[in-house]
C-alpha cells in the first residue's frame, strides 16, 4: 500500500468526525444537500422543501414548468485544492403523463442566493446561461449523473460563488401530457442526491488538515 493510500485511509475516519464529510474511497468525497427543492410555475408561491421529490417538466405552452433545485456546502475543501471530477448524482424513481426517456435534462449553475424553507417559483433564484451538463433520461429507473467538474473547481478557487445547481427539462413539448421526471430529494432519507468530488490524489491528507481547524474553531 503507497503512502498517500494509507494516509487517505487512515484520516477517513478522523474528516468524518471533523466535519460530517463521508469519503468514498481514499481518495473520494460524498456531500450530502443542505437544501434541495422543487419550484413550480403552475404553483408560483408554492414552497416544497419539505417534500420528498423533485418533479422536473418542460413549460411547453405554459405555466407547467417544474424544475429542481439543490446546494451543497463543500467548505471543508481547501481553497485551489485541484479537482479532477465532480458529478450530481439524483436517483430518478418515477415518471407521469409521457414516457420521458431520451429527453435531456439540463443542469446549470445558480448564481444567486436561496434556501430550501422559502423558495417558491416566485423567489426562484437566477442561473447561469452556460449549461453545466445535459444528460439524456435513460429507459429505467436508475441514478443520473451531470459532470460538475467545472463548476466545483470554480467554487473551491473562489471564482465563483457555490449557491447550487437547477435541474430543467428545457426541450419544448407542444402537446398536452408534458413528460414528468421525478427524483428523490434528501427528505426521502435514502437514495437521496448526492455530490461526489475527487480531489487529485493525495490531497485527502490536506482536506483533513483543513477540517481538523476548522473543528478546533467550533470548540
Amino acid at each position: 500500500m503507497n503512502a498517500w493510500r494509507l494516509w487517505g485511509q487512515l484520516s477517513a475516519g478522523l474528516l468524518i468526525a471533523a466535519v460530517g464529510v463521508l469519503p468514498a474511497t481514499a481518495d473520494e468525497l460524498i456531500f450530502y444537500p443542505t437544501d434541495d427543492a422543487m419550484i413550480d410555475e403552475y404553483a408560483p408561491n408554492w414552497n416544497t422543501g419539505d417534500k420528498t421529490y423533485m418533479t422536473i417538466r418542460n413549460t411547453g405552452n405554459g405555466p407547467w414548468e417544474k424544475s429542481g433545485v439543490l446546494r451543497f456546502d463543500i467548505s471543508s475543501i481547501p481553497p485551489g485544492t485541484p479537482i479532477p471530477s465532480a458529478t450530481l448524482n439524483l436517483y430518478y424513481y418515477s415518471w407521469g403523463d409521457n414516457y420521458p426517456g431520451g429527453r435531456p435534462l439540463r443542469c446549470r449553475r445558480i448564481t444567486s442566493d436561496w434556501d430550501e424553507d422559502s423558495v417558491t417559483w416566485n423567489t426562484r433564484p437566477t442561473w447561469a446561461s452556460e449549461i453545466t451538463d445535459q444528460v439524456n433520461e435513460p429507459g429505467s429507473y436508475q441514478w443520473m449523473e451531470w459532470d460538475v467538474t467545472d463548476d466545483v473547481q470554480a467554487f473551491v478557487n473562489g471564482d465563483e460563488v457555490d449557491f447550487g445547481w437547477v435541474i430543467r427539462d428545457e426541450t419544448y413539448w407542444g402537446g398536452a401530457n408534458i413528460p414528468r421526471t421525478s427524483f428523490h430529494s434528501k427528505e426521502y432519507n435514502e437514495l437521496i442526491p448526492y455530490l461526489e468530488v475527487v480531489p487529485e490524489p493525495g490531497t485527502l491528507g490536506l482536506l483533513l488538515l483543513g477540517s481538523l481547524v476548522i473543528l478546533s474553531r467550533r470548540r
